[in-house]
């Protein structure tokens, strides 16, 4: 009873150059992070076309997901020409590009602005630009990297 609530049941480790790979066991497990991660990355793909839901943040969630899930979709996105540079630094520790802190800073200020103004409710009106406050200093305490690509 007691191996089965063991971390060595639910995680086999093997190793990667940008992060860790720890494939759970459990299959039903598995295929949830593995759904959560194509999800991120739908999600992804709609900011790409969505100016105010960003696209880089949820593919290093999907990454994330990945690297519990499957190793292949893992380095699909690590190694995507367009946004595998910024999600890999990311994961390895080495920050966000000024330019991508720039426009992320940006556009999250004007759709939290004209937010606030459209919302009625004052502890909303309150509570949004609190949120954008920690978003944005989140963002902006991160290292510059330099792997941005227009």
């Amino acid at each position: 009873m007691k191996k089965y609530f063991s971390a060595q049941f639910f995680i086999e480790m093997t190793y990667n150059t940008t992060m860790k790979i720890k494939i759970v066991k459990n299959p039903l497990l598995r295929f949830l992070i593995k759904t959560l991660g194509f999800l991120c990355i739908l999600l992804g793909v709609m900011g790409i076309l969505l100016p105010v839901l960003p696209t880089t943040p949820f593919l290093i969630l999907a990454a994330i997901c990945f690297s519990y899930s499957s190793q292949e979709f893992y380095e699909k996105i690590i190694n995507h020409k367009k946004f595998g540079p910024s999600v890999k630094d990311y994961l390895e520790g080495k920050g966000i590009p000024k330019r991508a802190k720039k426009i992320a800073v940006t556009v999250l200020w004007i759709s939290i602005g004209l937010s606030t103004y459209l919302v009625s409710p004052l502890w909303l009106k309150v509570l949004l630009p609190c949120i954008a406050v920690y978003v944005s200093w989140f963002i902006l305490k991160e290292p510059d990297s330099e792997s941005f690509k227009s």
